[in-house]
């Protein structure tokens, strides 16, 4: 819980001193509080993944990894950044657009537990693969859904997108399987981020199952594994209501009972429900010391030192709501005037909060912005004005913060990779 000075039982602001701001920091309760609330609003037999481009680090990769969590990595890097943390290959999906040919030999030697695979070009690379490392591998094939919600914040599927095949081009896809190779194991759906309806939750789910009923199991192979895809949404408004993990679950349940037949269940090993946000968004949140605050043509400008270089969470394609802000130790005081929050990099776009009302800012204050834990670094312009990256500490269930990412050296603020003269 996060009051108006402590973050799961540890000073914001000695935090902040310790570890220089911009700082990230995560609670290890909350995280696994998360986990908790998505798995109870799931059925019963199904799996909790990870979608690991919500926040790759290795900590937190680890912390879900040990709860039961599998683990989705969308490109090469993150399967080898999964691989070399210890990630069990039988743990790891892999999905995403554009897989390169060295991250499908790689998760082929490894045995990873299945790929989402996103085209018809997908598919023959892996069979090339598999023949080449002599290796077999199962496959869930991805449906870009003729509608979705158009509730959702970013919407994936229902448009034309370069995500997933049409259900018209399903059986030519399937009948590039192969049971020694490249074996057909079943579907994947992930129509939208940011759902903040259950009903809009279970349509994606609702839609994948007529899928089944309809076209697939009974001309296929058995399948064995769904993957329902995710769009958990977090409220980052007052004016957002949480979605109900009560309704989902009951929705999702009767569902399941609904269209299930005895033949799928007989068959089915693996049902998917995948999460990154939710799981990892409430549990993070960012601190950034106000540097200077300026008057300019009756707008005050306050200016901090953590900006849009580290918000990607705040880019402009999922702010649709500002983000929630608050002074560290000044939580419960008034508003007092209308701010203009800016970040420290040179381009009038760096706005952290046009227009919020805060009590009186003052240079020194620790703004602490709230929902921070996903898309955050691993979705920020980080060498942007040569900035260094910001410290990541989590604090444990026990109250001790630990320092899971040290902050950046000056030397590496522009990029990494180049012989430096100097060591600052």
């Amino acid at each position: 819980m996060i009051t108006s000075q402590v973050m799961a039982g540890v000073d914001i602001s000695l935090l902040a001193t310790t570890y220089q701001t911009p700082l990230v920091i995560y609670s290890e309760a909350q995280l696994r509080q998360n986990v908790a609330a998505l798995k109870a609003a799931l059925p019963e037999a199904a799996e909790l993944v990870y979608s690991l481009k919500a926040n790759p680090n290795p900590a937190i990769m680890r912390l879900f990894a040990e709860m039961g969590l599998i683990i989705d990595v969308a490109s090469t890097g993150e399967l080898v950044h999964a691989l070399q943390f210890g990630i069990p290959p039988t743990q790891i999906l892999f999905g995403g657009p554009g897989k390169q040919e060295e991250g499908i030999r790689l998760a082929l030697t490894a045995g990873i537990l299945a790929f989402n695979v996103e085209s018809k070009q997908e598919m023959l690379l892996l069979q090339k693969w598999a023949r080449a490392v002599g290796s077999h591998t199962k496959v869930m094939i991805r449906l870009n859904p003729p509608a979705s919600s158009e509730s959702a914040i970013l919407r994936m599927g229902g448009v034309a997108s370069p995500f997933g095949i049409e259900a018209e081009d399903l059986e030519e896809v399937i009948a590039l399987c192969s049971p020694e190779l490249v074996e057909y194991a079943g579907l994947f759906v992930y129509a939208g981020s940011q759902y903040l309806k259950a009903e809009d939750m279970a349509a994606n789910t609702r839609y994948l199952l007529e899928v089944i009923n309809q076209k697939v199991h009974q001309h296929y192979p058995p399948i064995t594994m769904l993957d329902f895809g995710g769009g958990f949404g977090v409220p980052e408004s007052d004016e957002q209501l949480p979605w109900d993990g009560d309704r989902l679950h009951h929705e999702l349940t009767n569902l399941f009972s609904e269209y299930i037949s005895p033949a799928l269940q007989t068959s089915l090993q693996h049902i998917f429900f995948e999460s990154g946000r939710f799981l990892t968004a409430s549990a993070g949140v960012f601190v950034t010391t106000v540097l200077d605050i300026k008057v300019s043509r009756g707008s005050r400008f306050v200016i901090v030192d953590g900006g849009n270089n580290n918000l990607g969470v705040k880019q402009p394609q999922y702010r649709v709501f500002e983000p929630s802000i608050w002074i560290a130790g000044r939580k419960e005081e008034p508003p007092q005037e209308e701010v203009v929050i800016v970040g420290p990099t040179c381009t009038p776009l760096d706005v952290v909060h046009r227009g919020i009302y805060l009590p009186e800012v003052r240079i020194g204050d620790r703004l602490v912005i709230d929902h921070c834990g996903a898309y955050l670094l691993s979705f920020s312009p980080l060498n942007f004005c040569g900035h260094p990256i910001p410290a990541e500490v989590l604090i444990s269930v026990a109250g001790e913060p630990l320092l899971i990412r040290e902050r950046g050296k000056l030397t590496e603020a522009c990029g990494t990779g180049f012989p430096a003269f100097i060591d600052i």
